[in-house]
C-alpha cells in the first residue's frame, strides 16, 4: 500500500486523505487494530522460533535433526510473509499519523519533540519486522546446516 500511495498523483493522494475521517474514532480504533495485528503476529513468530529451537535441540531424532530446523525456517519465512503485510499497513498509519494529519495529537508531540531536538536512532518497527526475524531465521538456518554436517549434535 505505501508503493500505491507514493504512486498517486497528487490530487488523487490529497483526495484520498481528505476521505479519511482523522477526528472520529473509525481512524483510531483502525490505528489501534493494526498495531495489535503487527504485534501478534510478531509474538506468534517467537514463539514459533522458540518451538522450533526447542523441537530441534531437545529430540532425540539424530538423523533428522536437521530436517526441524530448515522445516522451521522454512515455516517461519512464511509467518515472517505475513508479518510484512502487517508492518506496512501499521507504518502506513504511522505516516499518517506523524506526517499528514495535522490535528492528530501525535503530530504536535512529534513537532514538539523535533523542536527540542529530538532526532530518533532507530525505529523499533524496523527491528520488530526486519532484523529480530532474520536473526532467528538465520540461528535455525546455522543450526540445520550444522547438524546436517554434524559440526553441532
Amino acid at each position: 500500500m505505501n508503493q500505491e500511495i507514493k504512486n498517486l498523483d497528487q490530487v488523487e493522494r490529497i483526495r484520498l486523505l481528505e476521505s479519511i475521517r482523522w477526528g472520529e474514532p473509525d481512524f483510531a480504533q483502525e490505528r489501534e487494530f493494526v498495531e495489535n495485528l503487527f504485534v501478534g503476529r510478531f509474538n506468534l513468530f517467537l514463539l514459533m522460533f522458540s518451538i522450533f529451537l526447542t523441537a530441534g535441540f531437545a529430540n532425540t531424532f539424530q538423523t533428522y535433526k536437521w530436517v526441524v530446523f530448515l522445516g522451521g525456517d522454512i515455516v517461519l519465512f512464511l509467518f515472517w510473509l505475513t508479518l510484512q503485510r502487517a508492518f506496512h499497513k501499521h507504518d502506513m498509519f504511522l505516516k499518517l499519523m506523524f506526517g499528514e494529519a495535522k490535528t492528530h495529537p501525535a503530530f504536535a508531540v512529534e513537532k514538539l519533540l523535533k523542536l527540542n531536538g529530538y532526532k530518533p536512532k532507530f525505529r523499533n518497527t524496523i527491528l520488530m519486522a526486519y532484523t529480530i526475524p532474520f536473526v532467528c531465521m538465520g540461528i535455525l538456518a546455522v543450526s540445520g546446516v550444522a547438524v546436517l554436517f554434524d559440526i553441532l549434535k
